[in-house]
């Protein structure tokens, strides 16, 4: 079997094609995260495994739990995420997502410190690892 990340990705590369053509990226971030945190509860999971439930209704499900916060592509998203059995994939969507939309932006992964006596100097150098890369949008 594959592993998670393999088999996510094409899904994350999907979303991130679809909110960078609308420029809503920030947008489709969040929606991401919400659907990630609903499918990360323990009676939405069993949900989600119940032979009896069919997609439309696992799907129906995450959007009815999420009603306003998603867009009607989010919606689709979900459905045939639901048709193929991919719900369970959301966090890792999400997370090659972000890394997607970080390389767009131009942000590079923060260099990790070890911490220092003092609480300020550590935020500090914590936040210094954040850095934009030179000629990112």
């Amino acid at each position: 079997m594959a592993e998670p990340s393999t088999v996510a990705r094409p899904y994350a590369e999907a979303a991130f094609k679809l909110a960078d053509g609308a420029g809503a990226l920030g947008k489709w971030s969040e929606m991401l995260a919400a659907l990630a945190q609903v499918g990360d509860d323990s009676r939405v999971r069993a949900a989600v495994g119940d032979p009896n439930l069919s997609d439309a209704k696992v799907a129906g499900l995450f959007i009815a739990i999420l009603a306003g916060r998603l867009s009607g592509e989010a919606e689709n998203f979900v459905r045939v995420l639901a048709e193929y059995g991919r719900l369970e994939l959301l966090p890792e969507i999400r997370v090659q997502f972000d890394a997607l939309r970080n390389e767009r932006e131009g942000w590079s992964r923060p260099r990790w410190y070890r911490p220092s006596s003092s609480p300020k100097r550590s935020l500090a150098t914590w936040c210094s690892g954040w850095r934009r890369r030179p000629g990112a949008r």
